[in-house]
């Protein structure tokens, strides 16, 4: 089974500004990305998929050919992640490569634990038909409160409850091609339990434990 790695990494950011290019222990955020998708040997293709030159020459100094720039209007702060994975695929495609499945990853989760990965492979491998996405297990569910009427009451609620942590995404190309909405559709998945695997970095607060966490395992 063939994978494409499709790092997103679009020149836009409200919170945090070029925080693609960010640096974490002196190296771009797009860099740990990169590596990262390096060691798996199951990706036998890497793009990234941005609108920016800049993010484009950076990643080519990190192995990284990819020869074409995201189109303006699906690189949007409203844009889907189901339309940029599509696109990159077919752009793939037209080039001669076409994938068998299709790893979507963040730049922003730059502490991904490689063993869980291949993990997630090998669970994807045994039901391609079903997407799959790693979260994180929400703490204290049985204290989840909502909203209603301006009021908050405590939701009901004895099943275990997850969040999706950003970090990897699979899905088979034939359903990237039609599918609108990844969570819509059944998914298998995998956990990650520690705070260094969770995080996001969407804000210069995010940016500032990331470093902090890069010296430490937690």
């Amino acid at each position: 089974m063939k994978f494409l790695a499709v790092i997103t990494a679009r020149a836009g950011s409200k919170r945090l500004k070029n925080k693609n290019l960010t640096l974490l222990n002196k190296k771009p955020l797009i860099y740990w990305t990169i590596k990262q998708a390096k060691n798996i040997s199951e990706i036998k293709k890497i793009i990234i998929s941005t609108d920016s030159k800049k993010i484009l020459k950076t990643s080519k100094k990190y192995g990284l050919n990819t020869n074409w720039l995201r189109p303006k209007k699906i690189a949007k702060s409203n844009s889907t992640s189901e339309e940029v994975v599509k696109h990159a695929y077919l752009k793939e495609k037209e080039k001669g490569f076409d994938a068998d499945a299709i790893m979507l990853l963040q730049p922003t989760s730059p502490f991904r634990n490689l063993k869980l990965i291949k993990k997630a492979i090998k669970i994807f491998k045994k039901s391609p038909e079903i997407p799959l996405i790693s979260v994180s297990k929400l703490k204290h569910q049985n204290k989840i409160l909502i909203l209603s009427k301006k009021k908050l009451s405590l939701m009901k609620n004895k099943k275990k409850v997850f969040l999706p942590n950003g970090s990897i995404f699979i899905i088979n190309s034939k359903q990237a091609l039609k599918t609108k909405n990844y969570l819509e559709k059944k998914l298998n998945f995998i956990v990650f339990d520690k705070v260094k695997e969770n995080i996001d970095i969407d804000t210069k607060q995010d940016l500032l434990l990331s470093r902090v966490l890069y010296k430490v395992d937690i």
